[in-house]
């Protein structure tokens, strides 16, 4: 049924939980995990260079937060004692919902697994929700596991 489970995770230990769960699917589907950590773009090269900020500078913090990234995922797939399932590490770069959405597709994902706080009320309204935009734009089946924060 699922042969491509993909994870989308901000890194917390809230998203974290979206990968148990993942897990479990992939041991009984004997499916591939994919786990998808989207770097937030914070200003574009053409921004960069109107406020005369290093771009050279900006892209080694890039490269250092992508290296992070995945040794915080490959640490959490070794701490749930999944690693030796087969997985793939995928980093993005760009807005969280839109990039969520085309690597799953992209990708090929069977199913798309992930959380929500369950966040209501103003900060709601303040901080919008990128689990409430994939559900209504991703085509891919989806997984949500409601975390409370």
């Amino acid at each position: 049924m699922f042969n491509k489970i993909m994870v989308a995770t901000d890194l917390s230990e809230r998203s974290m939980q979206a990968l148990r769960f993942a897990v479990d699917l992939a041991l009984k589907y004997d499916a591939e995990i994919m786990l998808l950590h989207v770097i937030s773009d914070f200003m574009s090269k053409e921004e960069m260079v109107m406020l005369r900020v290093s771009v050279h500078n900006f892209e080694d913090i890039q490269k250092q937060l992508a290296i992070s990234a995945k040794e915080i995922m490959e640490t959490e797939l070794q701490r749930i004692g999944a690693s030796g399932i087969k997985h793939k590490l995928v980093l993005r770069e760009g807005n969280p919902f839109k990039e969520i959405i085309h690597t799953s597709e992209e990708l090929g994902a069977d199913l798309l697994v992930i959380t929500t706080n369950g966040r209501t009320g103003i900060n709601e309204k303040l901080m919008g929700s990128t689990a409430e935009h994939i559900v209504r734009h991703c085509k891919v089946p989806m997984l949500i596991v409601r975390t409370d924060s």
